[in-house]
Parts: structure tokens; C-alpha cells; sequence
């Protein structure tokens, strides 16, 4: 939350390497996406990418940052 500055329903941080994979599995209608947040860096330098997971409305069900080198996939799509 305080790498955006304002409250979110659910977040989670992942840090990993060059070459680390997080594929994530949405359920019916949901999907995930690059926020228009640009990257972003916490207290030690890590760069973050701002990803949302969100429902069929387009509402935010939770907030995702994850340092920049892992490679995010939704359903085995990169995202």
C-alpha cells in the first residue's frame, strides 16, 4: 500500500529473479493487467512492476507488485 500511496483491497509483493516465472490463474470473467502505475521502487531499491487482478466490472480485486525481472503470466499468457 505505501508503494501507491492509498489503501487496496488485497496486495502482495514478489520479489525473484531474471528468469523467474509467476503465472497466475484467474477464475471465469477475471484477468489480470499492467496498472497504468508506472514500476516503482521500495525502501531497498527493488523495481517493481504494479499489476491489478481484477473481476468481468473492471473492479480491482487485488493489487500486485512484482519486482521487474520475474516474468508475470495469466493462464500461461505473459501479461
Amino acid at each position: 500500500e505505501a508503494l501507491l500511496g492509498s489503501a487496496l483491497p488485497e496486495s502482495i509483493t514478489v520479489y525473484g529473479e531474471t528468469g523467474d516465472l509467476v503465472d497466475i490463474t484467474t477464475g471465469a470473467g477475471e484477468s489480470v493487467r499492467a496498472a497504468a502505475t508506472g514500476p516503482v521502487s521500495d525502501d531497498a531499491g527493488n523495481a517493481l512492476t504494479i499489476y491489478e487482478y481484477v473481476d468481468s466490472g473492471g473492479e480491482v480485486l487485488a493489487t500486485l507488485a512484482i519486482e521487474s525481472a520475474v516474468t508475470v503470466a495469466s493462464d500461461g499468457a505473459t501479461v
